[in-house]
């Protein structure tokens, strides 16, 4: 017999029903958390991603051109120097364009200066698992040479995708406005001044 008259119950196991909870949908992951996905070289873009919170990124390049027909000769751009600098808030950065050394032999003699010079801000709007979008603003300032500046400010609004096909390739895309506006204006007052 017995010396206690209440047996303890073995330890119960969870039933089928009494499964533990279902895992709840995670967020997608940032795809904007990598360096690669922030640079944008090796060519000038305008892509999703924004540097983060406390971090900058100094971006140079160089564009060599050779026209060939009529009328050929060669250009080149460089170091096309972009400094980007992340804010407090990490969708968001504000980038510097550097004026860059030119050069133009195309239908011409030899000609060199300096570009204008930009301000820019882009904002990640949102993500997915396989797609990220934002916006992107400049405008570029007239204080290039003679030969290569605008002659007057220009202002850029970009609306900017991207769609991962696998982990190798993705599509990206760009829907830009821009108002532009040059020294030809000025040109053209002046020949009006002229003829009166």
């Amino acid at each position: 017999m017995p010396s206690n008259a209440f047996a303890e119950a073995p330890a119960s196991r969870p039933s089928l029903a009494e499964a533990s909870p279902s895992p709840t949908a995670s967020a997608p992951s940032d795809p904007c958390g990598s360096l690669l996905s922030i640079v944008n070289r090796p060519t000038i873009t305008t892509g999703v991603c924004t540097v983060r919170t406390g971090r900058f990124d100094l971006e140079n390049g160089y564009t060599n051109t050779t026209t060939t027909g009529s009328p050929a000769g060669s250009s080149a751009i460089y170091p096309q120097s972009l400094l980007r600098i992340g804010t407090a808030d990490p969708r968001l950065d504000f980038e510097f364009g550097f004026p860059s050394a030119q050069t133009s032999s195309v239908g011409q003699p030899a000609v060199g200066g300096l570009s204008d010079v930009s301000l820019a801000t882009k904002y990640e709007l949102g993500y997915s698992t396989d797609a990220d979008w934002g916006l992107y603003g400049e405008v570029t300032y007239p204080t290039g040479s003679k030969a290569f500046t605008a002659g007057n400010a220009q202002f850029t609004g970009d609306f900017n995708g991207a769609y991962i096909i696998s982990s190798e390739f993705s599509l990206a895309g760009t829907l830009g406005f821009n108002a532009l506006s040059g020294a030809n204006s000025e040109i053209g007052r002046a020949s009006c001044r002229e003829r009166v």
